[in-house]
């Protein structure tokens, strides 16, 4: 059976549908409301598609809900529950198993990279009479849990089982009451990378071990546990922690790869340093660019991003760093970029109109451009101020005649001489600049900013002119 699309289900038969295979493609979503029992897996010897189960593709969503079997099956063929990248295969029985394979034959439960399947039933949510093998991929998950109150495992299965576990998300098997295999001696064989372990003996709510990530492998056999001596090596006494008697084992990805930065990184940084795990290639993105650096720690775990180039790194950028162990990225640290510059701007020359030499007391002589600006670039948090003076009062071009008191800074109709450094006048500071972005500009009109006020009598025929220092403070 193939599914495309949007599909539901709703039916009270014996099952609400008999096909040997349901392939459930990319992007599908397939739900089935069953009163008695849901899939039928059924035996079929014609035909060249020699598989039972069921398997969802990428991006797609499978939802049985049963009051019997969610997916039965009995027949000649391997049997396959089995979810694709980034999906969900959710599989719920309400007085039943989940998942009830009849047969011998060999079955495979798959969970690919950031798929998920959820087992959850009164009776044990998995049984089968093979021999299988359990697959998590990165970051997958597999949640298998009993509701009933009977004494049923979590696994219903009296041969050997094979479960592989790569970085999950989670896998978490959880029994009511029960233990989650049966205490026969089948062995249980666990291959797990970079997981952390958590054992519940009696309680499902609050776990009574929990390790620290581990590498390795383990089985189970009877009550008898023996694991290899890269985990006991982490965790002495996990043979007598973990058993296949406990009512719960919940496991979590986890790489330990501390990383470091050492700060401050800032705007004008080209090189970042730190500390991470010895021997491997440390990336670093910056969210606003979207663009990633690469480096690889020394033996000690040192590493440095060199020849960043000036402009990549701007104020209250983000920086996230990880860490590639294994085929695996682990974020590790994030910091925010620290603005450093600040700067003014060249402001413009500024000219005056002509006036005529007449007898005028305290004659004010504007620029002929009304408007002045003043900019700032300032990538700074904190604040800054500018302030100006004249070297000199004007002086004419002869080099003898000057305008003395004749140059002033004005704001609001009040007049501030501005001749000499003692005179020194600050035109604004960043609470009353216009900013956009991190740029600040300080804006006066015709009758504002940088003005003459003489009386021209005083003035010989000629040019004059003067040199004005613009300073800027960095700070209140």
């Amino acid at each position: 059976m193939h599914i495309y699309g949007n599909v539901t289900l709703n039916t009270n038969a014996d099952y609400a549908a008999y096909y040997r295979f349901y392939e459930i493609h990319d992007g599908a979503n397939f739900t089935v409301n069953a009163e008695n029992n849901g899939l039928h897996s059924r035996n079929n010897s014609k035909g060249s598609f020699e598989l039972n189960g069921i398997r969802l593709g990428n991006d797609a969503v499978a939802i049985i809900t049963a009051s019997g079997s969610a997916l039965y099956s009995g027949g000649d063929y391997q049997k396959y529950v089995e979810a694709g990248s980034n999906s969900t295969l959710q599989l719920t029985s309400h007085n039943k198993n989940a998942v009830e394979f009849i047969d011998s034959k060999d079955f495979f439960i798959t969970a690919h990279q950031d798929g998920e399947i959820i087992l959850k039933s009164a009776d044990s949510p998995f049984k089968s009479a093979g021999v299988g093998t359990v697959t998590i991929d990165d970051y997958g998950k597999l949640i298998m849990e009993k509701t009933g109150q009977n004494n049923a495992p979590v696994f219903d299965t009296r041969n050997s089982i094979t479960i592989n576990i790569y970085y999950p998300n989670s896998v978490d098997f959880i029994n009511h009451n029960g233990p989650i295999f049966y205490s026969n001696n089948a062995n249980k064989d666990f291959n797990i990378k970079h997981s952390s372990i958590e054992g519940y003996r009696n309680n499902i709510d609050k776990p009574d071990y929990k390790t620290p990530a581990l590498n390795g492998d383990f089985s189970m056999r009877g009550n008898i546990t023996n694991a290899s001596s890269s985990i006991t090596k982490v965790v002495p006494d996990f043979n007598e922690s973990f058993k296949s008697s406990n009512m719960r084992m919940r496991f979590s990805g986890s790489i330990e790869a501390p990383l470091k930065v050492n700060e401050p990184v800032n705007d004008e940084s080209t090189e970042i340093t730190g500390d991470g795990h010895p021997n491997s290639k440390i990336k670093m993105l910056n969210t606003r660019t979207k663009k990633v650096y690469e480096t690889t720690s020394d033996s000690n775990g040192k590493f440095t991003f060199k020849n960043i180039p000036i402009g990549d790194l701007q104020a209250d950028d983000k920086l996230v760093f990880s860490t590639i162990v294994d085929k695996y990225e682990v974020k590790g640290a994030e910091i925010i970029v620290q603005g450093t510059i600040i700067e003014l701007l060249p402001v413009k020359n500024l000219l005056f109109e002509n006036t005529i030499i007449d007898n005028t007391e305290e004659k004010i002589i504007h620029r002929t451009e009304p408007t002045q600006e003043v900019n700032v670039h300032s990538t700074k948090k904190g604040g800054f101020s500018v302030n100006v003076y004249s070297k000199s009062p004007l002086t004419h071009t002869n080099g003898k005649d000057q305008l003395e008191n004749s140059l002033y800074f004005v704001r609001n109709g009040e007049f501030n001489l501005i001749e000499g450094e003692n005179n020194r006048q600050i035109i604004g500071n960043k609470e009353n600049a216009e900013k956009s972005g991190d740029n600040y500009k300080f804006t006066f009109g015709k009758d504002e900013g940088i003005l003459i006020r003489t009386n021209p009598v005083k003035a010989t025929i000629g040019e004059y002119k003067a040199t004005l220092v613009w300073t800027l403070t960095d700070g209140p």
